[in-house]
């Protein structure tokens, strides 16, 4: 990616076969011209300082290095953009940059080879710059230039105008510009140099040694330095030379003040693939959990993370779970066990042991009294939130790695497991076996608001189960032509959409499948992972197997229809009285195994069962001495209010 000095144009480049090279407008963020002259591997792109000629380098059909240079400077009028000259090179290009205040004048670098490129009469010619230095290595290698002047008037009025290169080699190498000749080397960092800059003040540099250092302006000595958390790859001087922007190979960004020598974060990022996903079920904040052995809090209103935990290496984040009440954050790692981050106190409260397997999947009940936590070995583990994370019921039930899921009542759990051919699923207060369905080993689960279980099978498909035991594709037949194998998805808070990502493409739905009613487009370069709805739909957050997160404005309609959910309880408690009448028999669901005070002893002490805390009131405990079926009903009800007036809420500004 090159940007000009102006800031009016911005290029970019694909690396493989058949690159294109894309020429931006960053006032509107559009593309104004697409560009074609290499066969693959375009590694470095150029512009120069007023934006006017584009130069890419990469290889030709022939496996030819090549170097190419557009005329770009009527590409944001519309009019595209005109190939100025090309030529072969015998020479690696690493880093090239346009001298200051020249569109004709280019400098590259590579291995042993520093080039002068000059464009004359339709033709490009280069002259090589020696590099016979006792201090220099035979073969060395460069990463990054910059000059000590910034234009054309600053050129003829610079009597010994500089060009600096950075080494591999932990070198900083000083060049002539007038006489195109080698002046002194110096040795500035342990590791390779990365990034430099220049200003008529002072110097700048990062290497892969974590440290930025600052130089006077003749790079006499340094006078200060700062080690980072990963290798400095970019830094820039302000143009008011208060402040140097840093950059580093952990995806960090921040600021360094020059008066003040504090420093400021502006933007940190996961530098592993991120192996866990979790959206907030009220707040816009979502946690990621990531192979670089952290796990981070962002929130989607300032697009900033706000909180950061570490977890011991080798282990990894893979499952993580918001508490839909306090501000609590559930997350199961590779070595069996479950930790408890507090947020606004940034500290760990909880660790619980559950076994040798990864903990696949986590997830706080409905009003958050319990925890449960799938095991690669197959087990479900209940934990009492109230009392410590006290383990309260475990269950053998299937085979791992674990795939849950809740209802959107907080009834029922769905799981899981890689080599099972059916989902099961369990009552969310007893853990008791209520329903097996049959599938093609899931590893996605999720319910919708009105109860269906949406199964995102291991060949790909997409299969959604109603409560009335239908199976129906959610992808039609037309639909799955050209975006087959789903990777993941999810649907938005009212259900009228499901999106699905597949490789590069991303694909938003009607929800029920409606043929020819989805739109397509770009995503991740590597495909999405993880995927989740905002609370309140209006964002839909991405992650790429690349550990970019993406961020996207939904336009669809976000209203709920209220109506359709009160006739869908209506009708489904009705069918469950019918079924009892019928049978003379109590409801499908078992009641749990816990005594007539609503406790459940665990070594001695008592605890009041999780979920049925709120169950308290005087007619549902009458209720539930004389008809269990009756205080279900009641409870149901009692949720149904609680969700119709939390959909009915407006969303907060």
């Amino acid at each position: 990616m090159a940007i000009s000095a102006n800031g009016r144009v911005l290029a970019s480049a694909q690396s493989g076969r058949v690159p294109l090279i894309r020429v931006w407008d960053p006032a509107t963020a559009h593309t104004v011209a697409h560009l074609h002259a290499h066969d693959r591997d375009v590694s470095v792109v150029a512009l120069s300082s007023d934006g006017s000629v584009l130069c890419g380098f990469g290889k030709d059909s022939r496996c030819r290095d090549s170097l190419v240079l557009w005329d770009v400077q009527n590409a944001l009028l519309g009019a595209g953009a005109q190939v100025l000259v090309s030529k072969c090179s015998a020479y690696p290009v690493t880093v090239l940059k346009f001298v200051p205040g020249q569109h004709t004048e280019l400098i590259s670098a590579g291995p042993q080879s520093i080039r002068y490129w000059r464009v004359k009469d339709g033709k490009i010619r280069s002259r090589t710059v020696s590099l016979q230095h006792k201090n220099l290595p035979a073969i060395p290698t460069f990463n990054a230039i910059c000059f000590s002047f910034t234009g054309t008037v600053a050129l003829n009025q610079h009597d010994d105008p500089r060009v600096y290169l950075a080494s591999g080699e932990g070198l900083i190498v000083e060049l002539c510009h007038t006489t195109k000749s080698l002046l002194r080397i110096i040795q500035a960092h342990s590791g390779p140099v990365l990034s430099l800059d220049w200003c008529s003040s002072f110097f700048v540099s990062g290497g892969a040694d974590r440290v930025l250092r600052m130089w006077t302006a003749d790079l006499s000595q340094p006078c200060l330095e700062a080690e980072h958390s990963g290798s400095v790859g970019a830094v820039a001087i302000s143009p008011d030379k208060s402040e140097v922007a840093v950059g580093t190979l952990t995806n960090a960004v921040g600021l360094v003040k020059m008066i003040s020598h504090s420093y400021t974060s502006i933007m940190r990022g996961h530098s592993g693939l991120i192996r866990a996903f979790a959206m907030h079920p009220s707040r816009n904040e979502f946690a990621t959990g990531a192979e670089d052995g952290t796990v981070r809090v962002w929130d989607l209103d300032v697009m900033l993370q706000v909180y950061e935990f570490h977890v011991p290496a080798p282990h990894v984040a893979i499952s993580l779970a918001f508490h839909p009440r306090e501000e609590v954050l559930a997350c199961g790692l590779t070595d069996g066990s479950v930790r408890i981050f507090d947020l606004p106190s940034a500290s760990q409260i909880e660790e619980l042991k559950q076994g040798r397997g990864s903990i696949g999947s986590v997830l706080y009940s409905l009003t958050g009294a319990c925890l449960f936590a799938g095991g690669s070995d197959g087990r479900i583990v209940t934990y009492d939130c109230a009392h410590c994370y006290v383990p309260l019921q475990t269950i053998a039930a299937a085979n791992g790695p674990l795939a849950l899921a809740l209802s959107a009542d907080g009834k029922w759990v769905a799981a899981a497991g890689l080599g099972s051919s059916s989902v099961v699923l369990y009552n969310a207060n007893s853990l008791q076996l209520t329903r097996c369905l049959e599938c093609v080993s899931a590893r996605q689960l999720s319910f919708t608001v009105d109860g269906a279980l949406l199964c995102l099978n291991m060949d790909g498909s997409l299969l959604a189960f109603t409560p009335d035991a239908a199976v129906y594709d959610c992808l039609p037949t037309d639909e799955t032509s050209g975006h087959k194998d789903v990777a993941v998805f999810t649907t938005s808070a009212n259900c009228r959409y499901l999106v699905t990502s597949c490789e590069t493409l991303m694909k938003v739905h009607a929800f029920p499948p409606v043929p020819g009613s989805s739109q397509t487009f770009v995503g991740h370069v590597g495909g999405a992972v993880h995927m989740a709805f905002s609370p309140q739909s209006d964002q839909l957050v991405t992650v790429g197997s690349d550990a970019a997160i993406f961020v996207w404005t939904f336009h669809g309609d976000r209203s709920v229809d209220l109506h359709t959910l009160v006739d869908h309880h209506i009708h489904e408690h009705s069918k469950a009285l019918l079924k009892a009448e019928e049978r003379q028999l109590s409801p499908v669901s078992v009641p749990p195994p816990f005594s007539a005070n609503n406790s459940s002893t665990i070594a001695g002490r008592q605890f009041p069962f999780p979920g049925f805390e709120d169950d308290d009131d005087d007619d549902i405990l009458a209720a539930a001495h004389q008809d269990p079926l009756l205080a279900k009903s009641l409870r149901s009800a009692r949720y149904m209010a609680q969700r119709l007036a939390a959909l009915a809420t407006p969303p907060r500004n």
